[in-house]
């Protein structure tokens, strides 16, 4: 009798090892619901200010219009270069391996990234909340930290990995959606239409493009199911089905957290909605 045939092949990749709620997983932790509360909503706010949840709505046409890309290339390819391995079709080895190149730098640029934002957040956070630290240096243990998780799971395999993110992204979720209906139901009367207006944003138009693009690449990350053209099961449907129900869940969530968390800013200024609006979000409380 022939001995049965692996899936881990000799490059280290487990083909044909997972299905669609793992790949789809792929896509929502890829965007990381919690994550893009804090960084990418921060960076937007900063442009699009009162007139945040509308680059957030807007946002998700330019989402759709960059979704569509990979998902017309993966009705045809599959690979775990992903992205790359669609230039490289299209254009071109030069132009494939570039953009590779791209990805690489800005993942390894990322992963740093998130752990000093987590360091630096959560220092600045505990006196808020009561809690006194001496000690300076507290962000570095606590970046280092956030990176233990993430580091095991590598070594613990894609499925583990990946099973463990469906279980994230569910929570993460979960807890926005209630988050968002406790703030729209005790916010009341102050809920407004007001905040659908680009001129509120810095610098008029010009900042709420800028505001509405950030808001956008956000929403954007369910790219990262392409990834797994090899480790997927039946991938050119599977990574399909994951991109479009990832990108429907993830900006469908967005502006719903987005237009309750306007609402409770506003009701922090005790709902003194003009004065909010007038002023953006860089303002002092009554």
């Amino acid at each position: 009798m022939a001995p049965k045939k692996s899936t881990v092949l000799s490059s280290g990749l487990a083909d044909n090892s997972v299905g669609f709620f793992q790949v789809f997983a792929q896509g929502l932790i890829a965007n990381g619901p919690l994550a893009a509360t804090t960084v990418a909503m921060t960076a937007a706010a900063s442009y699009a200010l009162g007139a945040l949840p509308l680059a957030y709505l807007l946002g998700i046409i330019v989402v759709v219009l960059w979704i569509n890309t990979p998902f017309q290339f993966s009705k045809r390819l599959a690979s775990a270069s992903g992205v790359a391995y669609f230039v490289t079709k299209g254009v071109g080895a030069l132009w494939g391996y570039l953009s590779g190149l791209s990805y690489a730098v800005y993942y390894i640029a990322l992963i740093p990234a998130n752990a000093l934002f987590f360091g630096i957040m959560v220092t600045s956070l505990l006196p808020a909340i009561g809690i006194a630290h001496p000690a300076s240096w507290l962000w570095i243990p606590l970046s280092v930290l956030i990176l233990i998780p993430s580091t095991l799971l590598t070594y613990l395999g894609i499925k583990t990995s990946l099973n463990y993110a469906i279980f994230v992204a569910i929570a993460e979720i979960l807890l926005l959606v209630i988050i968002s209906v406790v703030i729209i139901v005790s916010v009341g009367p102050h809920n407004t239409l007001a905040v659908y207006n680009p001129h509120l944003a810095s610098g008029g138009f010009g900042g709420f493009s800028i505001g509405l693009l950030v808001a956008a690449f956000g929403m954007s990350g369910s790219t990262a199911t392409v990834y797994l053209g090899r480790e997927s099961k039946a991938p050119q449907a599977t990574i399909r089905r994951a991109l479009i129900w990832a990108t429907v869940l993830v900006t469908a969530l967005m502006p719903e957290w987005l237009v309750s968390m306007t609402g409770a800013i506003i009701a922090a200024w005790r709902g003194d909605s003009c004065r909010f609006l007038q002023n953006g979000m860089c303002c002092h409380p009554k």
